[in-house]
């Protein structure tokens, strides 16, 4: 976990030094997300997603977090978006399928 502290404080010096950084807003994400820093980790991917909005993984680590906290419909709507740019990508469909599945599962 420590080194995910001190990688989040240098993307976090590079964001700093360079705003419009999709990568940096990436990387501050992913450092977040493995620190279970869920609302911070959804920040990040969102500014990524934002300035670079052609990125599909960007929007599939995006997707994949809202299901973390439960916000299944906007994580769905994520991944949808990432599909509708690379419609053969399979992971994003896979990835899609297991979040309407949990969905599914988290309604009474």
């Amino acid at each position: 976990m420590r080194r995910y502290e001190e990688a989040l404080t240098v993307w976090r010096k590079v964001a700093a030094l360079r705003p419009g950084h999709p990568q940096a807003q990436a990387s501050i994400g992913l450092c977040c997300a493995r620190l279970r820093r869920w609302a911070e980790a959804i920040e990040a991917y969102e500014r990524a997603v934002r300035q670079r909005p052609d990125d599909v993984m960007n929007r599939l680590r995006l997707g994949l977090l809202y299901g973390q906290v439960g916000q299944w419909d906007r994580g769905i709507e994520t991944l949808r978006e990432a599909l509708a740019l690379d419609p053969d990508n399979e992971l994003l469909q896979r990835a899609l399928r297991d979040l309407e599945q949990g969905r599914r599962r988290s309604r009474p």
